[in-house]
C-alpha cells in the first residue's frame, strides 16, 4: 500500500452501476477494445454485500499513529481541535486519550489473532472512522433523542486496508460513548452483476424499512426515523472502498433517481434542441435536491467555519455544481444531457435556495 495515502474517509457512491462497472473493469477478459468489459469465464457473477445502518450525524475519524499520537479529522478537514471542532467531537475525544489507546490495542490484538503471520505497519496509522451522533447534531431523526452523544464506529482501516466490520463489531467502550454501528444489525444481500435492477430493488426495500424505524436507535430503546444502509462487498473486495455503496430513503437521498431522465443510446450532442433542454432541466431538478443543498450548507458552516451570508454565496453555488458533476458523472453521460446548460440550471436553483435561506 501507498505509504503517503490520505487518511480522509473515502466518498461512498450511491450508484450501483458504478460498482458493476468497476467490477467488470477489474475482471475483464483481455481485449484490445478497452470499452468492451466482458467478464472472464471463471469470475463469479455474484457479489455478496453486508450492510449496516447509515447514521445521520457528522462524520468524524480518530487517527492513531504507530507511536500512539492521536489526530482527529472530519470528512473534509485533516485536523480537528478545540478551536476547529465539529459539534463538540474534538473536545470530547481529547478527554478520552487512554480509552482511545485501549481501543487501538484491542483492534490490533484482534487483527494479530486473525493474521498469525501478519505484521503491523510502522508507517500507516490506525483509522477508526465513524459518525458523531446524538442530541442536537441532526434534526428529524431518531438519533436526536439518544440520551447522550456517541461516537459510532462504522469502518476501521489498519495497515492501510479497510477491515471486515463483522470481525471487530464487539470492540466498543460504551462507558466512554464509543459504540459500533453493528448494534443496529447486519444485513446481507447478493448482487448479480448481470441483473442490477433486482438487487437495487432489494437494497432499497431495506433502506425504506430503516427510514421508517432506525434499528440502531431502536437498540437504545428509541423509536424513530433512520437514513438508510451502507453496503460493503465481503472480503476480500471490502478492502477497496470503491466496492461500497449506500442506499438512502427518499427524504435523505441527494439524487431523486426516479426523476432522472431515462438513459439514451444516442442523442444529438451538437444542437441544444427542445428534448435536450427538457432532459437537462429534469436532470438538474433530480440532483439539486434539498438534502444535497442542506448537506453542502452544513459542510461549509461546520467543517469550513464559513460565514453563511452573501459573501459565501458564490462558493456555495460552486460547491453544489462541483458535487453534482463529480457524483453524477456517469449518469450525466448516460442521460445525454447538455453539461453547460446543466451547470446553468444547477447554479440558478442553488442561488435561489441560498437567497431564500438567508
Amino acid at each position: 500500500p501507498d505509504s503517503k495515502a490520505s487518511t480522509l474517509f473515502p466518498k461512498i457512491t450511491g450508484n450501483l452501476d458504478i460498482i458493476e462497472s468497476r467490477y467488470r473493469v477489474d475482471n475483464r477478459k483481455p481485449n484490445r477494445d478497452r470499452a468492451v468489459n466482458i467478464l472472464r469465464d471463471e469470475v463469479t457473477r455474484l457479489i455478496r454485500f453486508i450492510g449496516t445502518v447509515k447514521l445521520h450525524g457528522q462524520h468524524a475519524d480518530i487517527v492513531i499513529n504507530p507511536n500512539n499520537t492521536i489526530r482527529l479529522q472530519s470528512r473534509n478537514k485533516p485536523v480537528l481541535d478545540e478551536s476547529h471542532d465539529i459539534m463538540g467531537f474534538a473536545k470530547t475525544m481529547f478527554t478520552l486519550e487512554n480509552n482511545l489507546l485501549q481501543l487501538k490495542q484491542k483492534i490490533e490484538g484482534r487483527w494479530l489473532e486473525l493474521n498469525r503471520n501478519g505484521k503491523l505497519s510502522e508507517t500507516h496509522p490506525l483509522v477508526i472512522a465513524g459518525e458523531w451522533v446524538g442530541p442536537g447534531i441532526q434534526k428529524n431523526v431518531a438519533l436526536d433523542d439518544l440520551p447522550r452523544k456517541y461516537f459510532v464506529i462504522t469502518s476501521i482501516s489498519l495497515n492501510n486496508f479497510w477491515l471486515d466490520d463483522q470481525l471487530y463489531a464487539d470492540i466498543e467502550d460504551e462507558d466512554a460513548g464509543i459504540v459500533h454501528v453493528a448494534r443496529g444489525g447486519l444485513f446481507s444481500e447478493e448482487l448479480d452483476v448481470t441483473d442490477l435492477e433486482s438487487c437495487q430493488e432489494r437494497m432499497m426495500a431495506v433502506a425504506l424499512e430503516v427510514e421508517k424505524t432506525c434499528p440502531f436507535s431502536k437498540s437504545f430503546g428509541i423509536m424513530g426515523r433512520g437514513e438508510g444502509i451502507v453496503w460493503k462487498a465481503t472480503q476480500p473486495l471490502c478492502k477497496d472502498p470503491r466496492m461500497w455503496v449506500k442506499t438512502k430513503g427518499p427524504d435523505f437521498a441527494v439524487t431523486r433517481t426516479a426523476d432522472l431522465p431515462k438513459p439514451m443510446a444516442k442523442a444529438n450532442t451538437t444542437a441544444l434542441g427542445d428534448d435536450t433542454i427538457e432532459r437537462t432541466r429534469q436532470f438538474a431538478y433530480a440532483t439539486t435536491t434539498e438534502p444535497r443543498l442542506q448537506q453542502i450548507w452544513q459542510v461549509m458552516k461546520l467543517e469550513y467555519a464559513m460565514p453563511m451570508d452573501k459573501s459565501s454565496k458564490k462558493k456555495f453555488i460552486q460547491y453544489v455544481s462541483d458535487d453534482i458533476l463529480r457524483e453524477e458523472k456517469q449518469r450525466v453521460k448516460a442521460c445525454k444531457v447538455d453539461e453547460q446548460y446543466l451547470m446553468k440550471c444547477i447554479r440558478w436553483m442553488a442561488e435561489l435556495w441560498y437567497d431564500q435561506r438567508l
